[in-house]
């Protein structure tokens, strides 16, 4: 398994902050099958054959259904969050069959919190605004001669790019 994500997010000892944890659930039949859990090995990536019959805390397990982990798990709804990486198979069903709280894993908001917070993208927006400001008041409250005119042209043009 590549805990590349958790280690970069939590640490090393990402493990300490999850009960449990699943890894190759295969959904949506984890959420209606009665697979049994197996035990993952980080390190060879590789299951054990032998069925678990009771679960431990910040061991990874593969497979297995959410009837036997909410058995074993002793779970109450308002107490558990789960995390997906799809809006049908993964978070509606936790959700609307045991109330659990669901958080979205979005591989591709990544790519935008880290243009977001880029400082040259900031510096674009804040002009991008001063530009439609700038477009707004010129246009209300400018003159009409041809050299307005073309400011407001070369400013329509400016942000247009920005965009």
């Amino acid at each position: 398994m590549r805990s590349r994500g958790m280690c970069y997010m939590l640490g090393e000892d990402w493990r300490k902050y999850f009960k449990y944890i699943v890894v190759m659930a295969k959904k949506p039949n984890f959420f209606q099958g009665r697979a049994p859990f197996r035990s993952y090995h980080e390190e060879d990536d590789s299951l054990s054959y032998e069925k678990v019959t009771s679960l431990e805390k910040g061991k990874i397990y593969a497979g297995g259904n959410i009837a036997a982990l909410s058995e074993q798990g002793l779970f109450k709804g308002q107490r558990v969050l789960y995390f997906g990486d799809h809006i049908y198979s993964d978070l509606a069903d936790p959700m609307l069959m045991l109330g659990w709280h669901t958080a979205a894993i979005v591989p591709e908001l990544a790519r935008e919190i880290r243009l977001q917070n880029d400082d040259h993208y900031r510096n674009a927006v804040i002009w991008l605004q001063y530009l439609t400001l700038l477009i707004e008041e010129y246009q209300k409250y400018g003159g009409t001669d041809n050299e307005t005119r073309q400011l407001i042209t070369d400013w329509f043009e400016e942000r247009t790019k920005l965009r």
